[in-house]
């Protein structure tokens, strides 16, 4: 609960940042975001795998584990060098990975929601960055088009894109 409470101030954090006129994510905040949900979730699986490291579903976990754990050390490492690269690997590879061996192992529902909800509320902000620089770029080019306030709020807010 108290690593959601973090999260919830990372989050209130980063939207405070949507006042301001130019606001640059770099990926070191988005890293920030992903690594707290990911680093819980591989503890809470080895802490689940030490107690039965007898069970099929843990040997699956650990192979995943091993193959994958590069790619979150490459972020979430104290000391990483984080980039915008290895960011995206985060999230198109480890983040996956880290589900994945969430789902295979049997652990107590409690704490599959805890996971889910760390790494929804880390999605949130990562989608709340992109739809914000998303709507501050349109609205940037329609201020240099001389449209007025209401054309550039329109536009700004036809910019934004829901996700299915």
């Amino acid at each position: 609960m108290k690593k959601l409470m973090l999260l919830a101030a990372g989050i209130v954090a980063l939207v405070a940042f949507a006042g301001c006129a130019t606001v640059t994510v770099t990926p070191a905040q988005i890293a920030t975001a992903l690594c707290a949900p990911t680093n819980t979730a591989i503890a809470d699986y080895k802490a689940f795998a030490a107690l039965y490291p007898t069970l099929p579903a843990v040997q699956t976990g650990n192979e995943i584990l091993t193959k994958y754990q590069p790619v979150v050390t490459a972020v979430c490492a104290e000391g990483a060098t984080v980039t915008a690269t290895n960011v995206q690997d985060l999230i198109s590879q480890g983040i996956p990975a880290v589900a994945a061996i969430v789902a295979t192992v049997p652990m107590p529902a409690s704490t599959q929601t805890a996971i889910q909800a760390g790494f929804a509320a880390a999605e949130l902000v990562v989608n709340l960055v992109g739809t914000y620089e998303s709507a501050l770029s349109t609205a940037q080019t329609e201020v240099a088009s001389g449209a007025s306030a209401d054309a550039v709020v329109a536009a700004a807010k036809m910019s934004v894109k829901v996700q299915q």
